[in-house]
């Protein structure tokens, strides 16, 4: 199997000097252009990439046999790889050519990143003059032995080979995926990427946005062209998010994000276990709202959004207490003044709805602005693995879909403290989110006491298969967290943390902290099951 990866516009290198090749004077050319971005070798196979040479009309010898061959496949250190070697460069007219690039027949898996370089001077003096082509890169078909982990193997290369160090400007890429034999193969991709991420985006193993050129299926998910890589750096367990998604997935929540654990390369070098997943965007696959007056809000404490506003809440609705929201669709681009008052305007009446003297009037109260079983599910979601951020609140994402109420959802982000009594004790005994935002609100309400206890109640047979699952995806990401874990130490995250760890595990081997969280899940089924009748007392 030969696979050509095309980008067919590439920088290149410019020089302005002439040379005398074979007695004839021609210009020296300014620049070689390579149309393709690398290329995939069998074992023992060859491929061909072509590229360009300007000025057209300048000749060198390509004989590669030749002592006196001017053309050159070399590394970054301008060394020649011991995997393959150039074995042929053929002339097609009007400064084209094709070259032939052959594996070796080893044993070892390679990515290199390469480029073609012509010898333009110097051949009297010693001192030789080139000119390069970009980097392109040049792969074996056979992963390394350390990604040979039963996880599907996604690669990434940015078009300049150099790591992706911002948050905001998107580097061109390639992406493809090698599904092991167990998935599907993603053949080369156009995508860019870029950082993401707050605290996360600070530790040593970096999460990613990939913004692919065209919809994109990975693993069965539904196609969209934005996707996450997210780093799961903190989590000794690599489980957390996994847990929380499908905990959410057993509720009637509209709609929680697919993922797939995976091995990423990038840029030929073996990052560690990531996870992919959907990122949280409108779409009819996804947050499936009317484009025509509907809307995806995000509330979070760092409050990094471009459209975004705090409005008060809580008993007095003074300035005092603040929930601060953003507008994540429609798009900062798109959206109109009308239509961000409107929804300003929308949040405002739905707090004081809540807030005000008559807040359990279906028809005057809270029920009039906001979905109650959404807001149901979201919140035994996050009590059930006790993530704090409802209470901060970071992540917290609400929809509305065109004439219709405010609906929680969907969960995001739970690597930070989730199922950890190391970081919050009172909940290895305690129901602990009572007073999060406006669910003390809500629990004020009897009826919706009354609805919460009765859906637990119907939730907790099917919660408590998450038990199960967390051994199998123990037995499943067992030899890639090992060598993850021999790549990165999550104990770092307390340097985010004033010193202390976070989960508590971040020490443990990855069996004692799985063993760990799989106990403190049960505990929690167990402590609300307890106490959450008192509730509706």
């Amino acid at each position: 199997m030969k696979k050509l990866f095309f980008w067919v516009a590439a920088a290149a290198l410019s020089v302005a000097v002439a040379s005398c090749i074979g007695g004839i004077f021609a210009p020296t050319p300014k620049s070689i252009i390579v149309n393709a971005a690398g290329i995939e070798l069998e074992t023992g196979g060859s491929a061909t990439i072509g590229f360009t040479v300007q000025d057209k009309g300048y000749r060198f010898n390509s004989d590669i046999s030749s002592n006196d061959c001017q053309i050159h496949l070399w590394h970054s250190d301008f060394g020649e790889s011991t995997e393959f070697r150039l074995t042929e460069v053929r002339f097609e007219g009007d400064g084209h050519y094709v070259a032939t690039v052959q594996d070796l027949g080893g044993d070892y898996a390679y990515s290199e990143q390469c480029r073609l370089s012509i010898q333009i001077g110097g051949m009297q003096t010693g001192k030789p003059e080139y000119i390069h082509s970009q980097y392109f890169t040049v792969r074996s078909d056979k992963p390394a032995p350390e990604l040979l982990t039963g996880l599907p193997i996604v690669y990434i290369n940015t078009r300049d080979y150099r790591d992706i160090t911002s948050k905001v400007d998107d580097k061109e890429a390639t992406i493809y995926v090698n599904g092991m034999g167990k998935y599907a193969d993603l053949e080369e991709s156009a995508c860019t990427v870029r950082g993401r991420g707050n605290t996360t985006w600070k530790w040593s193993k970096k999460p990613y946005l990939v913004k692919m050129e065209s919809k994109t299926s990975f693993f069965g998910m539904p196609k969209h062209k934005r996707w996450v890589l997210l780093a799961n750096f903190m989590d000794k367990t690599l489980m957390r998010n996994m847990v929380a998604y499908k905990a959410s997935m057993l509720t009637s929540l509209d709609w929680t994000p697919h993922f797939q654990n995976v091995e990423l390369v990038l840029n030929g070098k073996h990052r560690g276990t990531y996870m992919l997943i959907e990122q949280v965007r409108v779409d009819k696959n996804r947050v499936n709202i009317s484009e025509e007056g509907g809307y995806l809000l995000e509330s979070d404490f760092h409050f990094d959004n471009e459209l975004q506003w705090t409005v008060p809440y809580g008993q007095s609705l003074n300035w005092s207490d603040q929930m601060p929201f953003a507008i994540k669709f429609p798009d900062v681009d798109d959206i109109t003044f009308e239509q961000e008052q409107w929804i300003k305007d929308y949040i405002d009446s739905a707090m004081k709805a809540l807030y005000g003297p008559d807040f359990k009037d279906p028809e005057k109260g809270w029920r009039a602005y906001m979905d109650e079983k959404s807001y149901i599910d979201y919140w035994l979601v996050y009590e059930l693995l006790n993530n704090m951020e409802l209470g901060n609140p970071g992540s917290v994402y609400t929809h509305k879909d065109k004439d219709g109420l405010l609906v929680a959802g969907p969960v995001w982000d739970f690597d930070w403290g989730s199922l950890s009594f190391y970081r919050y004790p009172k909940a290895k005994d305690e129901i602990v989110l009572t007073n999060s935002i406006w669910y003390k609100r809500l629990l004020q309400d009897e009826q919706f006491c009354q609805a919460l206890v009765a859906r637990w109640r119907e939730l907790k047979p099917s919660f408590e298969t998450l038990l199960p699952y967390i051994d199998e995806q123990k037995a499943v990401l067992a030899r890639s967290a090992r060598i993850n874990f021999g790549m990165w130490d999550p104990s770092e995250d307390a340097g985010s943390n004033y010193g202390d760890i976070i989960n508590g595990d971040e020490k443990m081997s990855f069996d004692d902290a799985v063993a760990l969280l799989r106990e403190s899940l049960k505990r929690r089924i167990e402590v609300i099951d307890s106490n959450i009748g008192a509730l509706a007392k």
